[in-house]
């Protein structure tokens, strides 16, 4: 007799159901979780609105839900909706709420190695903050965001080698990393406050489209970064005073290329810069840098060696390239 694939791998992986109706396994995730093997397994959640803190502590489990209509919201305040400590962990099709400004972190993973996909983000101060090595944040939707300080949609610490891929970010702040050799390539950053922040070396930071933010597209204060084929659009200012600018390359020996920076002005009276560089020999090539409400570059007193070549530098209010580092080198850029 044929055997279906769903048969077969009910067999061979350990599979719990959670269904608040009574149809499944379990009414609550947390419980189906803690049944699971020593080996760890597979939990699917069936539509519902789940309100329990949910921690997954062993390794080699994923949590399946039904989409958007899956729900997880934390049930205290102070706690994430969901805690990964656990290696080789997988997320996918859940929506994953907190409570507001009084829920730090939406989504805690401190295991290595695990995935989180498709899933919706929101209301809280922080989106997935993640602390583990090697993890992928993959096409999840995340917005509702209180954004306070220093906390983002997207937080990577302390460890390595993490990759953020596909992401839609709104409000708050978008994607900051300190992990070094982090991918953070084609994700949607908009109606934020700061885009993409990196202080991690040897990172990568490509094809993403960051717009209508009101300080930053991207900055980078590490070194042996490549930034290259995203768009910023419309950095529009605060009403704090503070400059705005498309990129700002503060870190050493990074190499920023064949990006387009447009409409860098702000609305509140202060200064906008397409690219800012304060670090030593960084590179700056083949960019576009349209409409700024000052310079299209500022090469600054601190920066060392730098070399701008065959960027195209238009509607610029100040400079195209006000160049006040030492040993700078231009050649090839059209200006206009």
């Amino acid at each position: 007799m044929a055997m279906s694939f769903g048969s077969f791998a009910s067999r061979v992986v350990a599979t719990r159901v959670v269904a608040l109706d009574g149809t499944g396994d379990f009414t609550d995730i947390q419980s189906a979780i803690d049944d699971l093997p020593s080996g760890g397994g597979v939990v699917y959640v069936k539509e519902g609105s789940y309100t329990e803190d949910v921690t997954v502590s062993g390794n080699n489990i994923s949590i399946i839900g039904s989409g958007y209509s899956s729900s997880l919201t934390c049930s205290t305040a102070s706690n994430p909706a969901l805690t990964i400590s656990g290696n080789y962990c997988y997320v996918d099709k859940m929506l994953l709420k907190g409570q507001a400004a009084d829920t730090p972190s939406i989504v805690s993973f401190t295991g290595s190695d695990g995935t989180i996909t498709n899933c919706w983000v929101n209301n809280g101060t922080a989106g997935i903050v993640c602390t583990g090595s090697r993890v992928l944040i993959y096409g999840n939707h995340i917005s509702g965001l209180i954004g306070f300080g220093t906390q983002y949609a997207v937080q990577l610490t302390t460890g390595n080698q993490c990759i953020v891929l596909g992401n839609d970010c709104t409000t708050g702040n978008a994607i900051n990393s300190s992990q070094q050799k982090t991918i953070i390539y084609g994700n949607n950053c908009r109606s934020t406050t700061t885009g993409i922040v990196v202080s991690g070396n040897y990172s990568k930071i490509s094809n993403n489209i960051i717009q209508t933010n009101k300080i930053s597209g991207i900055t980078v204060s590490s070194s042996y970064c490549t930034v290259d084929s995203n768009i910023v659009n419309d950095v529009n200012g605060t009403t704090s005073g503070e400059a705005s600018f498309g990129m700002k390359i503060t870190g050493s020996e990074n190499v920023v290329s064949g990006n387009v920076v447009y409409d860098v002005a702000t609305t509140v009276g202060t200064n906008g810069y397409g690219i800012w560089v304060t670090g030593d020999r960084n590179i700056l090539a083949s960019n576009r840098i349209d409409t700024t409400a000052d310079d299209g570059v500022l090469v600054d007193t601190t920066a060392d060696r730098t070399l701008v070549h065959g960027n195209i530098i238009l509607n610029f209010t100040n400079e195209a390239i006000d160049n006040n580092g030492t040993n700078t080198t231009t050649a090839d850029n059209i200006i206009a």
